[in-house]
């Protein structure tokens, strides 16, 4: 009888229902909590792999490397920090706005806290001699190539490149060749191998059996223009606007990699199922032509 007149007292006390309640709160929000994402922890699952990997595929009508994937993973994990740190610091308040526009925001707001000081001389002549090949005027080359039958093999292309270099070519062979003007040597690197395409410049006037990803061909230098160093004088407009955005990219890069860094950012790969995504696109991919 005094144990149940006791939880009848004690039923009416305000504090014990205060008591109650702050436990049920307790309780809810841990559950809450414990069912909810952790914000700083992204992971990049394979659904989000295959997306980037389409999206890059669309865009260069290629396959991606291994470098260039890496690349894709490491802009799209800075991308989606930037997108939760926007919305931690509240930008996204106030309006719809898309996950793009506010990784834009963002990106202005680090971009209004950079404060860079005017470079000097000797920083402007340091920025030109580290970075010769964007100013300098490379030397340049006319080149014609014609592509050989897939019936042709390596002993058969030199015999044709010295016909073709006595004059003895058949003309029909020579029907299909395509010229090409004022092209840089990396242009010839890309279109052929590497050391082929050195031993053409090496050789002007030269007709060469050269391999592309297209099969064998014969191509030959037929002209050459020198390149030209470029003056400090006459870029030095040129060079601090470019030293400028370098040194912004620079501290944009330090501020991001201080968001970054509170950030755990976890690959969760099928590796089977990307591999098999890998080797069908890689069988579904018609091989390039040279002439494109």
């Amino acid at each position: 009888m005094q144990i149940r007149s006791f939880l009848a007292s004690a039923a009416r006390e305000p504090l014990l229902h205060f008591f109650v309640i702050a436990c049920a709160i307790f309780a809810i929000d841990a559950w809450v909590l414990g069912t909810q994402e952790n914000p700083r922890e992204i992971v990049v699952d394979s659904d989000t792999y295959q997306e980037l990997l389409d999206v890059f595929k669309e865009g260069q009508s290629r396959l991606p490397t291994e470098a260039e994937m890496g690349a894709v993973l490491l802009q799209w994990s800075e991308n989606e920090v930037l997108y939760r740190e926007a919305q931690r610091m509240g930008l996204d308040k106030g309006d719809e706005m898309i996950r793009s526009r506010l990784i834009l925001k963002i990106r202005n707001v680090l971009f209004s806290n950079v404060i860079m000081p005017n470079p000097s001389e000797q920083d402007l002549r340091d920025w030109l001699e580290n970075n010769r090949e964007r100013y300098d005027r490379p030397a340049m080359f006319d080149f014609v190539q014609t592509r050989l039958d897939s019936s042709v093999d390596e002993a058969e292309a030199q015999v044709l490149a010295r016909r073709a270099n006595a004059d003895e070519l058949d003309a029909t062979l020579m029907e299909n060749a395509r010229r090409y003007q004022r092209r840089p040597a990396r242009n010839l690197e890309a279109v052929f191998d590497a050391g082929d395409a050195q031993a053409m410049i090496a050789a002007p006037g030269t007709w060469l059996p050269v391999r592309s990803p297209a099969g064998l061909h014969l191509a030959r230098i037929t002209k050459s223009y020198p390149g030209l160093a470029a003056e400090y004088d006459n870029i030095r407009g040129k060079l601090a606007q470019d030293w400028g955005s370098d040194a912004r990219q620079k501290e944009l890069a330090d501020a991001l990699q201080a968001i970054v860094k509170d950030y755990e950012i976890k690959l969760d790969l099928d590796s089977e199922r990307v591999r098999e995504s890998l080797q069908s696109q890689v069988a579904a991919v018609p091989a390039t032509a040279v002439d494109k």
